[in-house]
C-alpha cells in the first residue's frame, strides 16, 4: 500500500508543479509585454521589470527541472534495499546461525578485559581469535580482520 501511496503523492506533486509552470509561463508573457512598453530602456522601472523577468525565468527553470526529475523517478522501478536488521534476521532464521553466540564471540574474554582496563575508551581492541573490534561510544561499530 505504501508504494501506491507514494505513486499518488508523486502524481499530485507533478500536477501542482505543472499548474505552477503554467502560471509562471503566463506571468512571463505578461512581464515581457510590460517591459516592451517601458521607456527608456535602462530606466529604474525597466531594470526592475527585467529583474522580475529573470527571477521568474529562474523559478520557471527550477519548476521544469523538478517536474522532469519526478517524471523520471516515476518511470523507474525502484529496487528495495535490504536493511542491516533484515540481513541479521535472515542469517539467524534462514541460515540457522545463532546470532547471540556470534555476539559473544565478538566480545570474547580477552577483549572485554582490555576494554575494562581502559575504562571502555573509544579504541580498537584485539581479540583472542586475531581480529580487532572498534569501540565507539560504548558500541562495537565494526570488526577488522
Amino acid at each position: 500500500m505504501k508504494v501506491f501511496t507514494g505513486q499518488v503523492k508523486t502524481v499530485v506533486q507533478i500536477e501542482r508543479l505543472e499548474e505552477k509552470r503554467r502560471s509562471l509561463g503566463q506571468q512571463q508573457q505578461t512581464l515581457e509585454t510590460l517591459i516592451r512598453d517601458i521607456r527608456p530602456k535602462g530606466s529604474r522601472r525597466w531594470c526592475a521589470a527585467k529583474d522580475r523577468i529573470d527571477q521568474n525565468l529562474a523559478e520557471l527553470h527550477a519548476v521544469k527541472k523538478r517536474i522532469k526529475k519526478l517524471k523520471d523517478k516515476q518511470g523507474k522501478k525502484i529496487r528495495p534495499l535490504v536493511t542491516e536488521h533484515a540481513l541479521v534476521r535472515y542469517i539467524e532464521r534462514a541460515l540457522d546461525i545463532d546470532v547471540e553466540k556470534v555476539r559473544k564471540e565478538i566480545l570474547d574474554e580477552r577483549c572485554l578485559e582490555l576494554m575494562g582496563q581502559l575504562n571502555y575508551t573509544n579504541a580498537e581492541y584485539p581479540t583472542k581469535r586475531g581480529y580487532t573490534v572498534v569501540l565507539r561510544d560504548g558500541k562495537i561499530v565494526t570488526v577488522k580482520g
